[in-house]
């Protein structure tokens, strides 16, 4: 890993984001494109084509020339604010229509858009050896960023660390990490990272295990038509209650926290298991979520395991060294719901934050849909004009 910095000015005042061209790589640039806006039962009772607006947009971002990112052809995975005040933005880089293994080099850049002259070039630039796919701000350490690799890496980043920035990193899974989130768990009062995959995988991990090993998760296979069906996962956003899950095939799903994440000091001998040797914390949560059809047979291979190794105790590691399959480890959440909402792969989910019954999706066919927890009803659809192709969704 090559790691490129730059002297952070002080932060006093806030500059402009969006420079003239000449003087920065970030540009203003008014577009010549309007939005349909298609109100699903207009309470006037007028048709779809009787209801649409335009509506002009004020600007949009291009990617001009930063380093060397243009000439390698990278593109902005994705983006996310950090920082007490909201000032600091993180930006990814590597490929989505990449496919099989990846071996070119990724990039995570690192602005403070409130620093004083600030000229619109990052202040810290990070090289990965595969490209990075989703970025998360720790909510309450402005400088730790936890972000996900084309290779199914999860890194986590301490600006502060000036010497070696990248502080822990977990094993390839050989999907790409497309979506992280920091969930809090208050009963052991710690900050945790959610993770989801492209092949479906949605893993909590701890920062104390610096990441070695995930301590609970869950695959999101439905029923559709009756028949159970693996989504690959291409968006995802949280809130308190619920975790909303965008996948390639258009399909949106929706489970419910409170009964698919175990928080807390849950273990598996509350239902009556006897165990034969001491559970660890993280290794009681992981077999908790288990069927407990399956379940039993699970803890004698896993303490069989640990008496093989000589053992005194059950840690999560030996969990893993067990070999149990991921699909009966990380099982179909309790409750989950899930319905065909696009056409093509969902690109992008996200809560409201002002109102926790409220989320938007968005999708390669170019629409943004805005949905109630409340009903399974569309509220609203957007649907750019010729003007704006889809494929910039």
């Amino acid at each position: 890993m090559q790691v490129k910095t730059h002297d952070a000015p002080t932060q006093t005042t806030r500059a402009p984001i969006f420079q003239d061209k000449d003087k920065s790589c970030q540009t203003k640039k008014k577009c010549d494109a309007s939005t349909q806006i298609a109100p699903h039962n207009h309470p006037s009772g007028r048709t779809q084509d009787q209801s649409i607006e335009t509506v002009q947009y004020a600007h949009c971002l291009i990617q001009d020339k930063c380093d060397d990112v243009k000439a390698k052809g990278l593109r902005i995975t994705c983006i996310d604010w950090g920082g007490v005040t909201g000032s600091l933005l993180a930006a990814t880089y590597g490929k989505i229509d990449e496919h099989g293994w990846c071996s070119e080099f990724g990039r995570i850049n690192f602005w403070n858009l409130s620093a004083k002259n600030y000229d619109g070039k990052p202040f810290a630039s990070i090289e990965h050896s595969s490209y990075l796919m989703s970025v998360a701000a720790h909510p309450e350490r402005p400088s730790m960023f936890s972000a996900g690799s084309f290779n199914g890496e999860i890194l986590l980043f301490d600006l502060n660390n000036d010497s070696q920035p990248l502080i822990a990193c977990s094993k390839t899974n050989a999907f790409p990490i497309n979506s992280l989130r920091w969930i809090f768990d208050a009963n052991y009062g710690e900050w945790l990272i959610l993770s989801m995959s492209a092949d479906g995988y949605i893993l909590l991990w701890t920062i104390s295990n610096k990441l070695k090993f995930p301590i609970q998760g869950f695959n999101i296979r439905c029923n559709l038509n009756g028949e159970i069906h693996a989504l690959s996962g291409t968006a995802m956003s949280s809130s308190a209650r619920d975790i909303i899950v965008g996948s390639g095939a258009g399909v949106v799903s929706k489970i419910y926290v409170n009964s698919s994440i175990v928080f807390g000091r849950s273990t598996i001998s509350e239902d009556g298991t006897k165990l034969r040797l001491k559970w660890s914390k993280n290794a009681s949560r992981i077999i908790s979520q288990v069927p407990s059809k399956l379940r039993d047979n699970m803890i004698k291979r896993i303490e069989k395991k640990a008496m093989e190794e000589k053992r005194r105790g059950v840690d999560i590691e030996t969990v893993f060294n067990a070999g149990i399959p991921m699909k009966e480890l990380f099982p179909i959440p309790k409750m989950m719901t899930a319905n065909n909402q696009h056409i093509g792969p969902v690109t992008s989910v996200d809560y409201s934050y002002f109102n926790q019954d409220m989320y938007l999706t968005a999708g390669r066919d170019g629409m943004l849909k805005l949905h109630s927890s409340l009903t399974r009803e569309i509220l609203l659809t957007l649907e750019p004009s010729s003007k704006f192709p889809a494929e910039h969704s």
